[in-house]
């Protein structure tokens, strides 16, 4: 069998029943029928430190630390995580406020330099160790950055905490 990759790869299903390249296997089916796809773009990253907002003001986010980073697409340095392909991608952060003594607090998806209109999470919660969670599904093109953004409102100095995280993955 020949399975043809953006037009230019021929690659075949030997009896294993793993798709192979020159780089290895991009595929793999076991005998059980799980699909693994060692290739697929995917990160989780938390940060070292928390971040510090004043009021009323979007911050960026800094996820400096990727327990896993399959292709190298997330980047520690500048929190940003760049489609190689265009496709749906699954995104999850789930951000803890410390101290928070405002009227609310909100955390935020942005694709390149703008808000993803509706992808928010939003508390009225005041106090210690509140934690905030978003998931989303968002369509990218090649090069689209996705990052994270937090507001608080109310408090004239607020913080987030190291137990804070951004993952996502390539659904197809």
């Amino acid at each position: 069998m020949s399975v043809v990759l953006d037009g230019s790869a021929g690659i075949t299903l030997p009896d294993n029943g793993a798709l192979s390249t020159s780089v290895g296997d991009v595929i793999v089916v076991s005998s059980t029928g799980a699909v693994t796809t060692p290739y697929q773009p995917s990160f989780y990253a938390y940060p070292n430190a928390g971040t510090t907002g004043a009021n009323a003001t979007y911050i960026k986010v800094s996820f400096q630390v990727a327990l896993h980073n399959i292709g190298n697409h997330y980047n520690t340095s500048t929190s940003l995580f760049t489609a190689p392909v265009a496709g749906s991608y699954q995104f999850n952060t789930n951000i803890r406020f410390d101290a928070f003594g405002g009227a609310y607090h909100v955390i935020r998806l942005y694709k390149n330099t703008s808000a993803i209109g509706g992808v928010y999470a939003i508390s009225e919660d005041a106090g210690n160790y509140n934690t905030l969670n978003l998931n989303a599904v968002v369509d990218l093109q090649v090069n689209d950055a996705v990052s994270v953004y937090v507001y608080g409102n109310g408090d004239s100095s607020w913080s987030t905490s190291g137990h804070s995280s951004f993952s996502g993955h390539l659904l197809g």
